[in-house]
């Protein structure tokens, strides 16, 4: 989908990758082990920070000045007990568990005597009363205090407009989320939705095809088309941010010397 990408080596054994068309920024900040697709355009004083783990971004996105997209790191501050609940592909092999909320933890005591396999109680980050965790083994048992990597993977053609907030874990394609929106970890956009600007959204949930929330409350509904491609505005974007910021450049590729 990326097509071939060079590496920009950072501190550490982390890199950034932008792939060929891409234009990117000096003045955005970008952390950890970023991936950057084609004919993606990434402003002056945007933000990507990859700490929980790597963060996959697709072809032709449009990233605008202050917007934050990060991987947040969920294990390692401070924790409370609490119980969680296995997902598939969760605990024995160190998967990933919901957390829930107060009702769970009501009820999850009573639920762990007659499916032990399904719950158990470790030490909940604070921020994930609501949010998906993931617990790597240690000698057989889930051990709460190590991190395992959890991949940000955003699609093609989205839109992330001036001061907006991101955490979502996975994005589809054509989606907008607008100026000063926030998105939280928990909540998966489908292809074709539109946050809308000051929406703050942080339930746990996967936001179906075309949805629009807008407004004070966060109203719903669905509109009968995606947003369209933003391809004009990117190819002028191309062609004028060389013009007055530097960017981030992938190294060219070493040939290998010609045999005699």
């Amino acid at each position: 989908m990326m097509g071939d990408i060079g590496a920009l080596k950072v501190s550490g054994s982390r890199s950034i990758k932008i792939a060929p068309g891409a234009v990117v920024c000096v003045e955005s900040e970008i952390r950890g082990d970023v991936t950057i697709g084609a004919r993606t355009v990434v402003h002056p004083k945007a933000r990507i920070i990859a700490e929980a783990g790597p963060i996959i971004i697709g072809e032709s996105n449009l990233i605008e000045e202050q917007v934050l997209i990060i991987n947040r790191r969920l294990i390692g501050i401070s924790r409370r007990w609490g119980w969680v609940r296995r997902l598939p592909g969760g605990w024995p092999d160190g998967g990933l568990w919901r957390t829930g909320g107060k009702w769970m933890q009501r009820c999850a005591a009573l639920a762990h005597a007659l499916k032990p396999e399904l719950f158990m109680r470790l030490h909940i980050p604070e921020r994930s009363i609501m949010g998906t965790v993931r617990y790597p083994q240690k000698n057989g048992h889930v051990d709460p205090n190590r991190d395992e990597p959890i991949t940000m993977i955003i699609g093609s053609n989205n839109v992330f407009e001036v001061d907006c907030q991101s955490e979502a874990l996975k994005i589809d394609d054509n989606n907008i989320i607008e100026s000063k929106a926030r998105v939280g970890r928990d909540m998966i956009l489908s292809s074709g939705c539109v946050v809308g600007a000051c929406c703050d959204v942080k339930t746990c949930e996967v936001l179906p095809e075309n949805t629009v929330i807008y407004g004070n409350n966060c109203l719903r509904r669905l509109q009968s088309e995606k947003p369209q491609p933003q391809t004009l505005q990117l190819d002028f974007l191309m062609k004028i941010l060389p013009n007055y910021h530097h960017l981030k450049r992938s190294p060219k590729p070493q040939t290998p010397p010609a045999k005699s």
